[in-house]
């Protein structure tokens, strides 16, 4: 009667990242039913988050070859619902397992189209993810002046942003 599918949603997907975080993987469990839950009541935000998250956790926890159709799907889902932030935000995710997979030049044309759309909404957090992936993969293939300037100017609105998580990236990729 209150129409709380989307909080409840929401409360599964925190309580299944705090447990993950804790080392309980039943935290897997509560990820699970958030994205089926979201699925189920149509909630758009909150099922592409579901995506995100659960993709996130299986690729650290059964690998990374586990999350890339998740992710795979995550998107599809986000751009079917116009929901361009997390559209972006699943593909920069995915990023992450591309990389671990060795999948380099799928993760630099993934990132060079992120990267391009930054340009038009100026958004750090998904850029800075974009732009370290692909700079990873330049350090590694001997581009290391490409890879500074691509990470270098992301500095400033790192530090900016005030999320120690993408300051983070940021700041070992500058080094």
């Amino acid at each position: 009667r209150l129409d709380l599918g989307p909080a409840i949603v929401r409360a599964l997907l925190t309580r299944g990242v705090a447990r993950v975080d804790l080392d309980d993987l039943g935290g897997l469990d509560d990820l699970r039913e958030a994205l089926r839950l979201g699925l189920e009541l149509g909630a758009g935000l909150e099922t592409a988050v579901a995506y995100n998250n659960l993709a996130d956790f299986l690729s650290l926890v059964e690998g990374p070859g586990s999350s890339i159709d998740l992710f795979d799907e995550g998107i599809e889902f986000a751009e079917r619902r116009g929901l361009d932030h997390y559209f972006y935000w699943l593909r920069q995710s995915k990023l992450f397992p591309l990389f671990d997979l060795g999948r380099w030049d799928e993760l630099v044309t993934l990132a060079e189209q992120i990267l391009a759309w930054q340009r038009a909404t100026d958004e750090t957090q998904i850029m800075a993810g974009a732009a370290v992936h692909k700079a990873a993969v330049l350090v590694r293939r001997g581009a290391v002046v490409e890879a500074r300037s691509l990470v270098s100017p992301l500095l400033e609105p790192a530090r900016n942003l005030g999320n120690p998580q993408v300051l983070a990236k940021v700041l070992a990729y500058a080094a």
